[in-house]
């Protein structure tokens, strides 16, 4: 059996052809995009679009919306920028509800 390898992305500083390069250039055979909700107002980024552009190129798409940082404790972190709590509390919410 070949070894995984796991890998995380973020995509605001990329458009859609530099994503997607990026994850060639690492022999990336799926995505799992763990937002809650999978929309964007950055053209591409949406689940529809992405999807379609990923698989175009040999790319599976899976959204777990399970493992997306809840709003709740996104919003606290707009609202007081403690990112210590932010993580800790993501962490929680991982392991506790997966």
């Amino acid at each position: 059996m070949k070894n995984l390898v796991l890998y995380t992305i973020g995509y605001e500083v990329r458009n859609t052809d530099e994503f997607i390069s990026e994850l060639k250039k690492h022999d990336v055979t799926r995505l799992i995009d763990i937002r809650e909700n999978p929309f964007s107002r950055k053209k591409g980024f949406s689940k529809s679009e992405l999807m379609e552009s990923l698989e175009s190129v040999g790319i599976v798409y899976i959204h777990l919306k399970a493992l997306g940082n809840p709003t709740e404790i996104r919003n606290k972190l707009k609202a007081d920028n403690d990112y210590d709590y932010f993580v800790k509390t993501y962490q929680d919410y991982l392991l506790y509800n997966m």
